[in-house]
């Protein structure tokens, strides 16, 4: 069975700091191998009768360029991030933080993801979709999936602290319990793309 799988970048990030806070992982945890988390969910999964593999990776992240006069290199090190994980096969989207009456915040990832979902089913590229996220924002585009591909699969890994009223979502899973992600980091070297070496700063995690 073909599994992909939609990541909400800044909804696993936050869910990180929490770990991390809470003394259950280290600073290293904020450089995660997407990849290797996703082959793991798959490995500690009950809700999936036939073998799994994961089919495609897609991630929905902003760069935070408003904080840079607080945090200096904060992007730069997200854009490390970033070409690491499309080293290993992730496909990375790019959106946008805008100025609201609260402040900044982030704009245009749970339109992207619920398009994805829709994209994945059409394009039949999947058979499961898996999606990381704690966001409820996201339930108009799981209703419509379910309404447009009747039997289509749709399970939630929910991070740390992330999770909403399972009722609705009957295959789904709580991340960073009982070591289902394993030591899951990226490595401190990684080839990206064009063939260039990346040098992942493992000891240096992304900032505050």
């Amino acid at each position: 069975m073909r599994v992909a799988f939609l990541i909400d970048g800044f909804n696993l990030y936050h869910s990180i700091r929490d770990v991390i806070n809470d003394r259950h992982g280290g600073p290293s945890l904020k450089w995660l191998d997407l990849h290797g988390i996703c082959s793991a969910i798959l490995r500690d999964s009950a809700q999936i009768p036939s073998t799994p593999q994961v089919s495609e990776i897609q991630c929905f992240t902003s760069l935070a360029r408003h904080l840079e006069t607080r945090s200096p290199g904060i992007v730069r090190q997200h854009r490390a991030f970033i070409d690491a994980q499309q080293a290993l096969g992730v496909t990375v989207h790019i959106g946008v933080f805008k100025r609201t009456k609260k402040g900044f915040e982030e704009k245009e990832t749970d339109v992207a993801i619920g398009v994805a979902l829709l994209e994945v089913f059409h394009n039949k590229s999947a058979d499961c979709v898996f999606i990381i996220s704690g966001d409820t924002d996201i339930m108009p585009a799981l209703r419509a999936a379910r309404r447009m591909y009747s039997g289509c699969r749709i399970g939630f890994a929910f991070p740390f602290r992330r999770h909403f009223r399972r009722t609705v979502i009957p295959s789904s899973r709580t991340m960073f319990r009982g070591g289902a992600t394993g030591d899951c980091t990226i490595p401190t070297r990684s080839s990206s793309a064009n063939g260039s070496s990346i040098r992942t700063a493992v000891k240096s995690p992304l900032p505050d």
